[in-house]
């Protein structure tokens, strides 16, 4: 409803965030009190020159919500890239080891050569560290985010399915198979029952 609107906006934008200011919800809030005391009253008048003000402020609030929301999509689509980054890069350094991004890379680039990946999954590891390299600069849309995170799940599935299989492997070597060598063991029948 309109007063939890309000209570929300200064509890969210205004104190946790501090994306708005405490004037900029103050505009709205007077517009809801107008618009209450409208629909106690429908008689009411209001002044023209009251009613500019309004018409000016409301204009200056409705800008002031669309810039808020570019902060709140660039701020999304930061912590959706830093996000992909992580993980890619964790995975990565499970397989590989601990090392520096370029060696990961170049390592990786080593297991495509061998055929354990494809060359698309280079490819998308590139386009991670290029979506980034571009935020960073500012310059990434939301349709390249879009596009980075669902070749990421591309290529996270493939590197979490090649690590179970790396550990299946090394579980697989360990594993003891006791095998009789000089005589076999003899099944006996069990003993029958006097009867």
């Amino acid at each position: 409803t309109h007063r939890e609107t309000i209570k929300l906006l200064k509890e969210i934008f205004v104190e946790k965030e501090k994306m708005l200011k405490k004037t900029e919800v103050a505009v709205l809030a007077r517009l809801v009190q107008l618009f209450r005391d409208y629909e106690h009253n429908p008689k009411m008048t209001v002044k023209g020159s009251e009613i500019d003000k309004l018409v000016k402020d409301s204009d200056v609030f409705l800008k002031r919500v669309q810039d808020l929301r570019k902060q709140i999509e660039k701020k999304s689509h930061e912590r959706t890239v830093e996000q992909i980054h992580k993980d890619v890069f964790n995975l990565l350094e499970a397989i590989l080891g601990k090392k520096a991004q370029n060696s990961l890379v170049s390592d990786f680039e080593n297991l495509v050569k061998e055929g354990k990946f494809t060359q698309q999954h280079i490819r998308i590891l590139r386009d991670i560290l290029k979506a980034k390299e571009e935020f960073k600069k500012g310059k990434l849309s939301t349709h390249k985010v879009d596009e980075a995170r669902r070749n990421a799940s591309i290529l996270i599935n493939e590197l979490l399915e090649y690590s179970q299989r790396a550990e299946l492997a090394v579980l697989e070597k360990s594993r003891m198979r006791a095998r009789p060598t000089a005589c076999p063991a003899r099944l006996l029948p069990p003993p029958r029952a006097n009867s």
